[in-house]
C-alpha cells in the first residue's frame, strides 16, 4: 500500500494527503475522521458487516444442532462434513476482519471496543469473565500442558449446556473445554503489537484520541499491512502525520506497552 510506505518512509505530508483523500493503490484505505465519526458508531458498523445475519443463522444452527450433544475433540471435514462446514463459516468472518489498537485503555483501546464487541454479541452479558456465544478469544499465557499458547486465536461455542473453546487447525478444529484454559481476552480489538505476523482481509484501525508514544510510523505501517484488502483507519489526521515523524524507541516503547 502506498500509504504503509509513505508512513515508514516518513514522508509525513505524502502519507496525510494519502490518508485525508483515500487515494491508495486499489482503492485499500478508508479515512474515517474521529471530528464527524464517534469510535463506537465506526466500530459497530464494522462488526455488523462482517457478523452478519448469515453468521448468527449459522452459531443458531450450531446451538440449536447439538443442544443434546458435546462437541467432538476433533472436527475434520470428513468425519464431520456439516459441522466442519458451519466451524469453517465461524472463522471465516473472523479470518476477514480485525480491529487494531494501539494500547489498552482509553475510547480506542482493545478494552472499550471488545466491551462493544461484547455487547453486540449478547447486550444482557455485563460480567467481561462471562464467556459469550461467538466470541472470538485469545490465549494470553501458554499453557504448555494441553498445548495451548500466547496468541492462539479460538471462538466460544455453548453446547450442551457446556462451553468449549475451538481452535483452528490445517484442515481440521481443535475443541477444548472452556473450563481448562486458565488464562483468555477477548480479541475481536486486539493491539497492533499482537496483530504482528497475521493478516486479515480487511481491518479497522482505531488511532488514539490523544498524543501517544505508541503513535510511532513502525505501529502505523504494520497495523496498516496486517490489511490484505483494506484498512479503515479512524483518528486524527494530525495525530497520524506526528505518528509518521516519530520513530520507536525500542526500551521505552516496550515499558510503555507493558504499563497499558
Amino acid at each position: 500500500m502506498y500509504l504503509a510506505k509513505a508512513a515508514n518512509d516518513g514522508e509525513v505530508d505524502q502519507a496525510k494527503g494519502l490518508l485525508v483523500n483515500c487515494k491508495d493503490s486499489l482503492g485499500q484505505v478508508e479515512y474515517l475522521d474521529s471530528t464527524v465519526h464517534k469510535v463506537n458508531d465506526t466500530v459497530k458498523s464494522f462488526l455488523k458487516s462482517h457478523l452478519n445475519d448469515n453468521w448468527k443463522s449459522v452459531l443458531r444452527k450450531l446451538k440449536s444442532d447439538y443442544k443434546n450433544q458435546a462437541l467432538p475433540s476433533i472436527i475434520t471435514r470428513a468425519q464431520k462434513s456439516e459441522l466442519f462446514s458451519m466451524m469453517s463459516t465461524i472463522f471465516q468472518a473472523h479470518h476477514n476482519m480485525r480491529i487494531l489498537c494501539l494500547g489498552h485503555q482509553g475510547p480506542s483501546g482493545t478494552i472499550s471496543l471488545n466491551k462493544l464487541a461484547r455487547e453486540l454479541l449478547d447486550s444482557k452479558v455485563k460480567d467481561p469473565a462471562k464467556r459469550i456465544h461467538g466470541e472470538l478469544v485469545m490465549v494470553t499465557r501458554n499453557q504448555n500442558d494441553i498445548g495451548l499458547f500466547n496468541g492462539d486465536a479460538g471462538i466460544v461455542i455453548n453446547c450442551a449446556g457446556h462451553k468449549y473453546v475451538v481452535f483452528p487447525l490445517e484442515n481440521t478444529f481443535r475443541v477444548e473445554p472452556l473450563e481448562r484454559i486458565h488464562h483468555l481476552d477477548s480479541a475481536f480489538a486486539i493491539s497492533v503489537h499482537k496483530s504482528q505476523g497475521s493478516e486479515y482481509v480487511e481491518i479497522f484501525m482505531a488511532l488514539p484520541d490523544r498524543k501517544s508514544k505508541l503513535l510511532t510510523r513502525e505501529i502505523l505501517y504494520t497495523g496498516i499491512t496486517r490489511a490484505k484488502k483494506k484498512a479503515i483507519i479512524h483518528g486524527s489526521v494530525e495525530l497520524f502525520g506526528e505518528g509518521v515523524t516519530r520513530f520507536v524507541d525500542r526500551p521505552s516503547a516496550l515499558s510503555t506497552w507493558l504499563e497499558l
